[in-house]
């Protein structure tokens, strides 16, 4: 990939064109980024552009000015669109089709967000957010569409490991702000709505447990030393990285998708794992280790402001739980079924909250579903994991004996979507929120892996079946 992307052809016309545009010094940062996918489209190299869109689709979230980011989303969807269009009209038009679980999925959950909408008050907010989910499905059938390879697959996968160590080397650039003191930097810099280097912490806590589970995936099949000892030290850079960020919610998806994978793998490994985990949650009990461990995992804050949102969530719900508020609804109608009174400390809490976010108040993804689109937004949350769990397995059990690496593959993505699956029980974020480019675009990236497995799987049963009545 290296090879490709500074190969002497790029090299000399990125020069040059640099050279050219060296007196417009107020666009250059517009312009650099979409001229280098045109000189790779130029020189058909479709797996580096896409690596380069993905990249730039997780790196530049909060990190850069709002007008640069949405200029480069804009780039990002017109040559994907390109790309998609040259792709077709190189070969007979022919759209590769989806797992049939999938488009059940999505007729079942776009039929919510519509009955909901229509219900709702709040009409043209409703039909912004599913046009939004419209464009982030598009997004994702267009990358699925484009993916031709493994080697397509492998880019995918290293889009996201370098997001995440982006995002690290961010956290530990903070980190230095705060001259190294880890209690200064958990308690200022990540509690500040003010940070402007990062993205929220929980999104990249995603990017970490994704690109710890892929990278770890992958390192069994790397040959060369150097490659090797630099897949360990990307590791342990991640790990810490972890660390430091100190999401709880994401630190239980590791530990969930770990445990899956243990027990696929290494049976035994995997019960001496629980008794260790067993252990470890012990340590709660017994002094002083209770007091490191509820200080880390802040336990206080887990029992006391995690209940206020649910409460308040759940008394919205109670009088919404038919057809929901309508997508995007909740914030509408929070503060009408509040429980509390105003200018009370849970309330205050409450308003907090309320103002950081648009929609997700609920701080759960099912109850996230429930709240907005009703008894068919949850049941859309159920029929989600139902359709991963059934492609994932299918592919899992036709490629165990097949090709090792995509089998392995399957795996890391069958214990990531667990694993995401179980910290929707405390955040609302990383599966399906409207089009949430940052935070759902891992999840779905490797939900298209596996919809191509399952279709490769599917290519390849038909062509023995052809070969055999031949």
């Amino acid at each position: 990939m290296i090879r490709e992307l500074f190969s002497g052809r790029s090299v000399a016309l990125g020069l040059l064109f640099a050279l050219l545009l060296s007196p417009f010094q107020n666009f250059i940062e517009f312009l650099i980024i979409p001229i280098f996918i045109i000189f790779l489209l130029f020189f058909d190299k479709t797996d580096l552009i896409l690596f380069l869109i993905i990249s730039s689709f997780l790196v530049f979230s909060r990190s850069i000015g709002s007008d640069f980011r949405d200029l480069l989303q804009y780039f990002n969807l017109t040559f994907l669109g390109i790309m998609f269009i040259i792709r077709n009209l190189h070969e007979e038009i022919k759209l590769p089709r989806l797992s049939k679980e999938l488009v059940q999925f999505l007729v079942f959950y776009f039929s919510a967000l519509i009955i909901a909408s229509i219900f709702a008050n709040k009409m043209f907010a409703g039909w912004q957010h599913i046009l939004r989910q419209i464009i982030f499905f598009g997004i994702i059938y267009i990358l699925y569409s484009l993916i031709g390879s493994l080697k397509t697959v492998i880019y995918f996968v290293t889009s996201i490991l370098i997001a995440a160590l982006f995002h690290t080397f961010l956290t530990l650039y903070a980190l230095y702000q705060q001259n190294f003191d880890i209690m200064a930097f958990g308690s200022e810099y990540f509690l500040s709505l003010s940070s402007d280097l990062m993205t929220n912490k929980n999104t990249i806590g995603i990017y970490i447990i994704y690109a710890l589970i892929f990278n770890l995936t992958l390192f069994i099949y790397l040959k060369n030393v150097w490659l090797k000892f630099s897949s360990i030290l990307i590791t342990l850079l991640l790990t810490f990285g972890l660390f430091l960020i100190n999401s709880r919610a994401v630190i239980l998806a590791l530990i969930v998708a770990g445990l899956y994978l243990l027990y696929s793998y290494r049976r035994k490994v995997f019960y001496y794992s629980l008794i260790i985990l067993a252990s470890c949650i012990a340590l709660l009990f017994i002094p002083p280790f209770d007091e490191l461990v509820s200080f880390y995992f802040r336990v206080e804050d887990l029992l006391g402001q995690r209940d206020i949102i649910i409460k308040s969530s759940w008394s919205l719900i109670e009088n919404e739980w038919l057809l929901g508020t309508g997508p995007g609804g909740t914030k509408e109608l929070l503060y009408k079924y509040i429980p509390f009174m105003l200018g009370t400390p849970e309330e205050l809490w409450i308003r907090h909250h309320f103002n950081q976010i648009e929609y997700g108040h609920a701080h759960n993804y099912f109850l996230f579903m429930l709240s907005d689109l009703g008894v068919l937004g949850l049941l859309s949350a159920g029929f989600l994991i139902f359709a991963f769990l059934r492609i994932g397995n299918r592919v899992r059990r036709y490629y165990s004996d097949k090709d090792k690496i995509i089998f392995s593959l399957t795996m890391a993505i069958l214990s990531l979507g667990i694993g995401m699956f179980v910290r929707g029980l405390f955040e609302w974020g990383g599966i399906l929120g409207y089009g949430m480019i940052n935070t759902d675009l891992p999840f779905w990236i490797s939900f298209a892996i596996l919809i191509y497995f399952d279709r490769k799987r599917i290519e390849t049963a038909d062509r023995d079946i052809v070969s055999k009545r031949s």
